[in-house]
């Protein structure tokens, strides 16, 4: 599933964090493949010459392919190192050679499609390259962590190879010193454009590779800025979230001690004031527990009922495909998952023991309440308040949300 790729791997869920809507859909369409080039100078272009039409601004790109996508994901991440690699790609080009290409062409090509760069001090940087000879990946990990070093997948084709779960590869890797702090985006691409400019890509120079797919390797490829979790870490650690209404709401009918317990969807569904029904699929992520948590999806689904075009023919409206990025975007970084990268429910729940057990049953009820007040707040920004009903208790009484704390 695309969903839980972006979901199980660092650096797609890194993109992801930039562009929520490659995490949601079959295959990228053009309104897909044109929205990861807003606010950027670039333009998408039909096939034909690449070199060409990167000098102009533009991108040749095909509607539904995943290396396409994550190319353009690239130049608007990274657009002075792209702009520079195909500068220079374009500058070397030969008529004469009939097809063979120089060894800076090879060197730039591997560059672009499968090269990992390890960016920070020169002496941070040592210590990883003694590491990176030997072969030695926990030793690297430690100097990536240790070391002030921050890691990016320039590589687009290595976005794909995780994407498309293809056989594993080794990724090349470029070292790149910025003494510049704090680390940054910009800091990188204006490094790498002026490392391509002055032809230090001249040969092929990216070995030892790293594994790839790793997820040692993987969990380098955070945003940079952000700590680099160790490697058994991912998601939020702790539950910082407001306890608004809806919250509190949603919690109570998932705990299920003061009223019967519903289903995590049925709960979400519910508090929002939705019919429920459809939401009974949802359970145990999407009953077999293989399926995305069932809380994060009803999220998802209530923005669609709340934010979406009634009409069954019409199209994604601004509002709701705005409120999605935002939403998942906010699962991404602010869900408490204890320490699990994967939003897969068997992922989150396993190490709360027995599916059945209260450890299990006392983590999904903060999840549910923490997805509640997420889809809360990403409601309002975009003009939807829904107010949050009392709740009749099994013992004749009722539980106020807008006055009542259950979480306390």
């Amino acid at each position: 599933m695309i969903a839980a790729a972006f979901a199980r791997h660092v650096p797609l869920a890194t993109v992801a964090r930039r562009h929520g809507a490659l995490a949601h859909v079959g295959a990228p369409d053009r309104d897909v493949l044109q929205g990861l080039l807003a606010g950027t100078r670039w333009r998408m272009a039909p096939p034909g010459p690449y070199e060409d039409a990167v000098v102009r601004g533009e991108i040749p790109t095909r509607e539904g392919s995943w290396h396409d996508a994550f190319n353009l994901a690239t130049f608007a991440r990274f657009p002075a190192a792209k702009a520079a690699l195909h500068l220079r790609m374009h500058a070397l080009r030969d008529p004469a050679a009939a097809g063979r290409r120089t060894p800076e062409q090879d060197a730039l090509t591997l560059l672009d499609e499968a090269a990992l760069v390890v960016a920070g001090p020169a002496s941070a940087l040592a210590v990883f390259e003694r590491a990176r000879d030997g072969g030695d990946v926990a030793a690297m990990d430690r100097a990536v962590r240790s070391g002030d070093l921050g890691v990016v997948c320039f590589g687009h084709a290595l976005l794909e190879h995780l994407l498309l779960a293809r056989p594993p590869i080794g990724a090349g890797v470029v070292p790149l010193p910025c003494e510049q702090r704090p680390l940054r985006d910009a800091i990188v691409d204006d490094a790498l454009a002026t490392a391509i400019a002055a032809g230090r890509f001249d040969r092929p120079r990216f070995s030892p590779t790293v594994p790839w797919p790793d997820t040692v390797v993987e969990s380098w490829c955070v945003p940079l800025g952000s700590a680099a979790p160790s490697c058994h870490d991912g998601g939020a650690m702790s539950d910082e979230l407001p306890r608004g209404p809806l919250r509190r709401r949603a919690f109570v009918l998932y705990e299920g001690t003061r009223t019967p317990h519903r289903s995590c969807g049925i709960a979400l569904a519910e508090a929002f004031g939705r019919p429920t029904p459809a939401y009974q699929s949802l359970r145990r992520g999407g009953i077999t527990g293989e399926g995305t948590c069932g809380a994060i999806v009803a999220g998802q689904l209530l923005l669609g009922e709340l934010l979406g075009d009634p009409d069954p023919t019409g199209k994604v409206t601004p509002q709701l495909r705005a409120a999605m990025t935002r939403y998942l975007a906010r699962v991404r970084d602010e869900l408490d998952r204890g320490g699990v990268a994967s939003t897969v429910c068997n992922d989150m729940t396993a190490p709360h023991g027995e599916f059945t057990g209260p450890a299990r049953h006392q983590f999904c009820t903060k999840v549910v309440a923490q997805v509640a007040q997420l889809l809360d707040e990403t409601l309002r920004e975009h003009g939807v308040a829904i107010e949050a009903e009392p709740i009749a208790l099994a013992d004749g009484t009722r539980f106020d949300p807008a006055r009542d704390d259950a979480e306390r």
